[in-house]
């Protein structure tokens, strides 16, 4: 559902009701994980997808029919792929109704922050989207979560950074570019990045708040200037950031030995440096700004899913992991009104 907010989140500010359709459960084969979905407006305008187009059109019938009524309603889908699905159906007032929480929550998932609500699939409020607090076991809540999107600072504003604050930021990082030279760090170079600030790298990084970063984030130094860089990667691999999330530097296999001399030359812990990924970048080929861009994208993927960057035709198990989206109990009850 969260992923559909920056879609919903304008609609159900303008006064629209939508009707939301959310996999509460998912066996067999299949992309569909618990909490995706598609949503309804009464003029039959749709909103995400559930599938290629083998389930819409009743998901949709559905859905009308939720927005004329008001009553969840809950289906079962057999998709071409195989899998099959368990989805409810729930109306979401628009801003003027109840929906308040659930508006809002969309809003801060939209604009990549964190965001939490229960959807109560049992009982008189069956279909509702409260907080989590606010619902009861018997409720049978499924917690839906949206994660703050990760960060990435990129340290130094040359050749390579405007490709890697573009992708970073269409695989949905928040970026933060940050170089000494005014001339370079500005808003008209890097307009998809979150700030651009001109300040001194290692500065930046040591009078930076960090309470609020984790594994999913990144610091990126594409300076090439040792004098500059080692510094800088001095102050990110002492930080918490260095521990959970990702430091990586752009460099030649000489410079990368070189710096990394230089680093405990300076003080800076060997499991520190061990962190250090530098050369930086998964090997795709390719030499330009937006193949070296994708490169290191790749790897921030690679890292922040834990997964190998093989072909996925060469594993084995499913393609995509499932999730029960938190601790909700999953049913298999058919199509039909929700008690």
């Amino acid at each position: 559902m969260f992923a559909l907010a920056p879609d919903l989140a304008p609609l159900l500010r303008s006064g629209h009701d939508v009707a939301l359709v959310t996999v509460v459960a998912a066996r067999g084969r299949g992309p569909l994980r618990v909490g995706d979905g598609m949503a309804v407006t009464a003029g039959a305008r749709v909103v995400g997808a559930l599938s290629g187009g083998c389930v819409e059109a009743d998901a949709v019938l559905l859905g009308l029919d939720v927005l004329a009524t008001g009553a969840a309603r809950r289906a079962t889908f057999v998709l071409d792929c195989g899998g099959t699905i368990d989805v409810l159906v729930h109306r979401v007032r628009g801003s003027g109704g109840a929906d308040a929480v659930a508006i809002e929550a969309l809003e801060r998932a939209a604009r990549g922050e964190r965001a939490e609500l229960a959807l109560l699939r049992r009982g008189p409020r069956a279909g509702a989207l409260v907080e989590p607090r606010c619902a009861a076991e018997d409720e049978d809540p499924l917690v839906l979560q949206h994660r703050r999107r990760p960060h990435l600072t990129i340290l130094g504003a040359g050749r390579y950074a405007p490709a890697l604050c573009r992708l970073a930021a269409a695989a949905g990082h928040t970026v933060t570019v940050v170089d000494p030279s005014a001339l370079l760090a500005t808003p008209a170079r890097f307009p998809d990045a979150t700030r651009v600030v001109v300040a001194d790298l290692a500065a930046h990084l040591a009078t930076r708040d960090g309470a609020d970063e984790g594994a999913a984030d990144a610091v990126v130094v594409l300076a090439h200037d040792d004098r500059v860089a080692v510094p800088a990667l001095a102050t990110a691999l002492t930080t918490a950031l260095a521990r959970d999330g990702y430091v990586g530097a752009t460099a030649s296999r000489a410079t990368a030995a070189r710096r990394r001399t230089a680093l405990r030359a300076a003080g800076v812990p060997g499991a520190a440096i061990a962190r250090l990924r530098s050369p930086i970048g998964l090997d795709l080929g390719g030499e330009d700004e937006t193949a070296t861009a994708l490169a290191i994208v790749a790897e921030l993927a690679a890292v922040r899913h834990a997964a190998s960057a093989r072909p996925l035709r060469e594993g084995r198990g499913p393609v995509r992991a499932r999730s029960t989206g938190g601790h909700a109990r999953i049913d298999q009850q058919r199509s039909g009104a929700v008690a």
